[in-house]
């Protein structure tokens, strides 16, 4: 699990964000030093250069609605300026979207700091790692083509085999979802990166990984070309749905248990207290049902001696709708056997 700041050396986690944070400078000296010492830090280094990336990702999706408002903008100015361009006059006015543009880039760029530590940690051989890792696969370069994406493929094809049910924390929901679109771009990547996404959705994949596995197997392109995929996701989509039902099996009992006494309480059978207005050769009744539903002692009586009537010897059965509950009574018992000693 992270590593949590506050269990290390105060000193040592000052110089480890000092030097996360050197990982943004415009020298290239600079970072390269950075990078060094933080690889002699080892694993003290990794909570803070994870922590520091989850800022940078949350800031980057902030920047994403800043982008689209200014898109939005943009597009206003459009229409507006669509029809103007008739007038030669105009036409300068088509300058204003090289800055919008520029800032739109920008915005959706990832920083140098945020490309530099991720380059660090696809370096350090540590499961706790995945999580930035699986965020780089969508990283955009703005000036300079630092193969993020390259990176962060391999060093998760060799740290996603060694994540296990306890590091489910490790992923969150969006980092999840770019290894379901690494999915379903399978044929930009190598085989040995599907396969290991493939097998992790297997271990702690949820519902939402049914979708991107059911579309890999349905690409005959990519499955022909790899066809040991084709057995690796389904193994893994039977797994989720096993997992997910079992998930579901206990809340699905209890809902229905609920909603039955909700809809019908009157279906429940309850034993007739003592000092009941009931009769009291009744059992059991349901409660708020008005009609006795067993057989009375004076009717079985009357039974008895139509069968006695009807030239029957044997003992009549105690009642013909609710024969296993008066069969229990002695009293009916003993009124029939006298009855018929009698006759």
């Amino acid at each position: 699990m992270t590593i949590s700041a506050r269990q290390t050396d105060p000193a040592a986690v000052e110089a480890v964000d000092a030097l996360i944070s050197q990982l943004g400078s415009i020298t290239a000296s600079r970072r390269h030093d950075a990078a060094r010492a933080l690889k002699h830090f080892g694993a003290t280094a990794i909570g803070p250069i994870v922590h520091r990336l989850t800022r940078e990702s949350q800031a980057r999706q902030n920047n994403a609605l800043k982008s689209f408002a200014l898109f939005a903008g943009g597009a206003v100015f459009y229409l507006w300026l669509a029809p103007r361009l008739v007038n030669p006059a105009n036409w300068p006015l088509l300058i204003a979207f090289l800055p919008i543009t520029l800032i739109i880039m920008r915005l959706n760029a990832w920083s140098r700091l945020h490309i530099e530590a991720v380059r660090l940690l696809s370096q350090i051989d540590d499961v706790r790692a995945v999580g930035p890792l699986a965020d780089a696969l969508e990283s955009r370069d703005l000036w300079v083509v630092s193969s993020t994406r390259t990176l962060a493929a391999e060093a998760l094809v060799r740290l996603l085999p060694r994540v296990t049910v306890d590091d489910e924390a490790l992923l969150n929901s969006s980092q999840r979802e770019c290894l379901y679109r690494a999915l379903d771009h399978a044929g930009l990547f190598d085989a040995d990166l599907s396969s290991a996404v493939i097998r992790v959705m297997g271990r702690i994949g949820d519902g939402h990984a049914e979708k991107p596995l059911r579309k890999l197997i349905q690409n005959r392109y990519f499955i022909g070309r790899h066809s040991e995929l084709h057995i690796e996701a389904e193994t893994a989509l039977e797994a989720i749905r096993q997992r997910v039902a079992q998930a579901q099996a206990p809340e699905m009992l209890l809902r229905a248990a609920a909603l039955s006494y909700m809809d019908d309480p009157d279906s429940m059978l309850r034993a007739v207290h003592e000092g009941s207005d009931a009769h009291p050769e009744l059992l059991l009744r349901s409660d708020g049902d008005a009609t006795p539903s067993q057989i009375s002692v004076q009717q079985s009586l009357e039974e008895a001696d139509a069968a006695g009537a009807g030239g029957q010897t044997e003992r009549l059965p105690y009642g013909t709708g609710n024969i296993g509950v008066c069969a229990a009574n002695p009293e009916i018992d003993a009124a029939i056997e006298a009855r018929t000693v009698s006759q």
